[in-house]
């Protein structure tokens, strides 16, 4: 380690992340390239940076600190800063193993991954013509305003396993329109980021907490935005759901039988991904959203400290506590729903002829995914120990 030279990555730059008016301006120094991003104060930023500098091969991390001392006057705690470095993935010559994670990662496992390099032109089309997109939209909410509150009387007494005559193409159903749902919001936030000149990387498909399936889009570069675009990327899944509920609130009035319920299917979806997606202690759109209107960077990374620094004097502590709280409920809530549904569909089968076997087969996805899971688990533990 002595003889170590660290070479940081080449794209790393400062950018402003909150601009306060009674406290000290927070900023960010991250890379693009890496998609990574360190929160520090605005009096830091000059000086971390010109201590970034030296990390280009050429110097140790005693050699760092000894320029920093002599050269610029500045002293620096070269290893700590080596190491926040390091565990952000900024150091290109490391062969740290320990990359900081986020939530997803984690506390799930990856499914699959869509590369959406050559979407890009997609996303620039659709960028190109926002406005009047938007425009359009506002009529369609205008217009479907007189059929909010029949729709949601009709949504109360629908049953989803009744949308057809057979219960299973009922599900069938559901599933297709949420899942289709789900992706039109995730375009809806790579469109607005192509309009901001970011670059949509990829669409995954993860097992959050190993049991909900959450479909999300990787955007490099969120925290290179001001903060009021940022608002504006996060909010726009949401506003797609809301767009789609308005127009299915329209339809169903006008349609009969299969093709009516089918509708009703869309406005229940698509407002639960509405209320889903803005309920802030998850980890998503409504916790950044939150996270931006309160100007706390990491308000539920750091909530999660609060128990493990309690003795500790923290900013906002109370607020992190707050949030730490529910969201831990929310997270239980979460897991014991999937459980009660995996139990309720082995009774269901269980019940048909009193076998195990059916009951078992009626949750035969949980057990598939189950091994999916185990698999991963398998496979990274062996990675790490050849490492």
């Amino acid at each position: 380690m002595d003889d170590f030279k660290p070479i940081v990555v080449s794209d790393i730059k400062s950018y402003s992340l909150f601009k306060n008016k009674n406290n000290e301006d927070i900023y960010c120094i991250g890379s693009l390239k890496k998609d990574k991003y360190i929160q520090l104060k605005k009096s830091l930023v000059d000086s971390i940076m010109v201590a970034i500098s030296y990390f280009n091969g050429e110097n140790t991390i005693d050699d760092i600190h000894l320029k920093l001392i002599t050269l610029n006057n500045l002293n620096v705690d070269t290893n700590k800063l080596y190491n926040i470095l390091n565990n952000a993935g900024f150091i290109e010559n490391s062969c740290n193993a320990n990359l900081e994670k986020n939530e997803y990662e984690k506390y799930g496992i990856n499914i699959a991954t869509l590369k959406l390099d050559k979407s890009i032109y997609f996303f620039k089309l659709i960028a190109k013509y926002i406005k009047l997109f938007f425009i359009i939209s506002i009529f369609v909410i205008l217009t479907s305003i007189n059929y909010f509150i029949p729709v949601f009387y009709k949504m109360m007494n629908l049953n989803l396993f009744k949308i057809v005559n057979s219960s299973i193409i009922s599900l069938i159903i559901c599933t297709v329109i949420t899942t289709i749902s789900v992706i039109l919001h995730e375009i809806s936030h790579a469109t607005i980021a192509t309009r901001f000149s970011l670059k949509p990387k990829s669409l995954k498909l993860t097992l959050y907490l190993y049991v909900n399936s959450m479909i999300y889009i990787c955007i490099p570069g969120i925290y290179t935005l001001s903060r009021k675009k940022r608002v504006y990327l996060w909010l726009s899944g949401v506003y797609c759901n809301f767009v789609i509920f308005c127009i299915s609130a329209i339809l169903q009035n006008y349609t009969f039988g299969t093709i009516h319920n089918i509708f009703l299917v869309s406005c229940y979806s698509n407002l639960g991904l509405i209320v889903t997606n803005l309920v802030p202690f998850l980890p998503l759109d409504g916790y950044f959203i939150l996270s931006t209107i309160l100007k706390i960077p990491n308000l539920r990374k750091n909530s999660f400290k609060v128990l493990k620094n309690s003795s500790k004097r923290t900013t906002f502590k109370v607020v992190y506590l707050v949030y730490f709280l529910i969201s831990i409920l929310s997270i239980f809530y979460l897991i014991i729903s999937q459980i009660i549904s995996i139990y309720r569909s082995f009774i269901l089968g269980f019940n048909i002829n009193n076998n195990i076997i059916d009951g078992l087969k009626e949750i035969k996805m949980y057990i598939f995914i189950f091994f999916i899971i185990c698999f991963s688990k398998i496979k990274t533990l062996k990675s790490k120990t050849i490492t």
